[in-house]
């Protein structure tokens, strides 16, 4: 889409704070044509999540998931993480079930899922993921166990 068309789709007023956006990196996926000095954004991005200024872990955490809520974008350069730390939260949060990760062009996009208010109340919220991973990991173990043994006595 355009420019014009992502501003209006985010009734957002200000065409060089998108331009800026882009240039930064901030909207995945997101170029200029330079044969036609157009900008193209992908139809699934969206604003930048611009408060991501979180430090600790549980801020992080939360401000992500705070995001996929509000419908704006989160990327590694919005926390000054790498990419490797960031795609770490993200899957702790996705294999949790606070927030769902879509990818289309082979570009990543983040929504929020059921749970996701649920999460922005814990007082611990790193723990609350890792409590959920351990549960869904127990799961795992126990239905694997369970198809073993079924084999077996079969």
């Amino acid at each position: 889409m355009t420019i014009k068309e992502f501003m209006n789709l985010f009734d957002l007023k200000n065409e060089s704070t998108v331009i800026k956006w882009i240039k930064d990196g901030y909207i995945p996926g997101a170029y200029i044509n330079e044969e036609s000095n157009e900008y193209f954004i992908p139809d699934l991005a969206r604003p930048p999540y611009t408060k991501a200024r979180a430090k600790t872990t549980n801020a992080i955490y939360k401000s992500i998931v705070k995001a996929c809520i509000n419908r704006e974008g989160v990327c590694a350069k919005l926390y000054k993480l790498n990419e490797v730390e960031f795609q770490v939260y993200i899957k702790d949060l996705a294999d949790a079930g606070y927030i769902r990760i879509e990818l289309h062009n082979n570009i990543e996009y983040y929504f929020a899922t059921n749970k996701s208010n649920e999460f922005l109340k814990s007082k611990k919220p790193q723990e609350l993921v890792k409590s959920c991973i351990g549960l869904i990991a127990e799961s795992a173990v126990k239905g694997f166990t369970s198809a073993c043994l079924e084999k077996v006595i079969a």
